[in-house]
């Protein structure tokens, strides 16, 4: 019998225009999922009132990042206004290797790398109700400077385009509504066949084969079932 498997962490992307909500979704899906974590980026924009370095972003100098770029530390990254995003290879790695699902909200570029280096990744895209409404979120967010808020949906337009590169979508009309099909998603991508399943299965599945042909090989010299009772 196979039994369970030990199960590597999926990786689980949320993507979509700047005011969408992404940072809400997250915080109401994860009290929901013990077993989920959520990637802290890197990034060297200055911390928004309220923000905390460590728990809403790693804040680092210019300087800084760029060694991480060439010390190849990041598993993406971006550039966006004069500022670098980015996700570090070691936050992926020890969550996933401990079993545990990690949640990165990261632009469409961070995705398409993500996707491009073949990882396992669940990739959902995340839609306003209407542009109407993603602009009106962004101003009453009163962050930007008008110039700044054209930038913004300028770039949704252009993030929308590139939606097909994602499994799957939701509209974040109402959080209660977004956060259940984000749910659904997640529950029925754990059973997706990938890689990772492949090779614990094939790492339990061998010995029972090797038992296997050692019992038929003795069975084919004697003649008689090893465990034949005389």
């Amino acid at each position: 019998m196979i039994g369970h498997t030990h199960r590597k962490g999926q990786i689980i992307v949320l993507s979509g225009p700047s005011g969408v909500g992404k940072t809400t979704i997250v915080e109401a899906l994860l009290p929901q999922f013990p077993e989920i974590v959520r990637s802290i980026s890197v990034t060297t924009r200055l911390p928004r009132t309220g923000e905390v370095d460590g728990v809403d972003y790693h804040f680092l100098s210019k300087s800084d990042f760029e060694d991480l770029i060439q010390r190849n530390e990041l598993v993406e990254w971006t550039s966006y206004s004069d500022n670098y995003y980015g996700t570090l290879h070691s936050t992926l790695e020890s969550a996933t290797n401990a079993g545990q699902d990690v949640v990165l909200t990261i632009d469409v570029d961070g995705a398409v790398q993500l996707k491009e280096l073949r990882l396992s990744c669940l990739l959902i895209f995340v839609l306003p109700p209407s542009f109407r409404t993603l602009e009106d979120r962004l101003r009453d967010r009163q962050t930007d400077t008008e110039a700044e808020l054209k930038q913004r949906l300028e770039r949704a337009k252009a993030e929308f385009d590139l939606m097909k590169h994602y499994d799957y979508y939701v509209i974040n009309d109402q959080i209660s509504e977004v956060v259940s099909n984000i749910k659904q998603i997640i529950e029925v991508n754990r059973f997706r066949i990938g890689v990772d399943l492949i090779q614990a299965i094939e790492a339990k599945i061998s010995p029972l084969m090797f038992a296997t042909r050692h019992h038929d090989s003795v069975s084919d010299v004697t003649g008689v079932d090893d465990d034949t009772e005389e």
